[in-house]
């Protein structure tokens, strides 16, 4: 059980929400709360820095742009590959024209598809 003295010096430890807007409540912490503090600082920067990092080695998929490709759905794709639908579904990974747009959705560069069947034929 806490006696007086210890539930005030617990009450008296700023949070780094307020140690940001007023540093100066830093000012007489004991080392040990100061090196906590210093703790869950480092783990929540640790914490945001890697979140930065996946956030731009994984952007988020959107639909290709370019103004001068002709974008085809798998429907779409499917009878100039004589293949299924589910095919290029299957084969996604492998297929150099396939762009992911969402989660589930994709598209199929028309430029892309032809030179990969080119390709094939040698």
């Amino acid at each position: 059980m806490l006696n007086g003295n210890e539930r005030a010096h617990l009450a008296a430890v700023p949070s780094l929400d307020e140690l940001a807007t007023r540093p100066d409540r830093a000012i007489g912490l004991p080392v040990e709360v100061i090196a906590g503090l210093l703790a869950k600082n480092a783990a929540a920067g640790n914490a945001l820095s890697a979140a930065l990092l996946l956030s731009k080695s994984n952007p988020e998929p959107t639909a290709p742009t370019d103004e001068d490709e002709t974008w085809l759905t798998p429907d779409e794709a499917a009878p100039i590959l004589r293949k299924k639908k589910r095919w290029i579904y299957r084969n996604k990974a492998k297929l150099p024209f396939v762009r992911r747009v969402s989660g589930r959705g994709m598209l199929c560069s028309e430029k892309g598809l032809r030179r990969w069947l080119e390709r094939q034929k040698v």
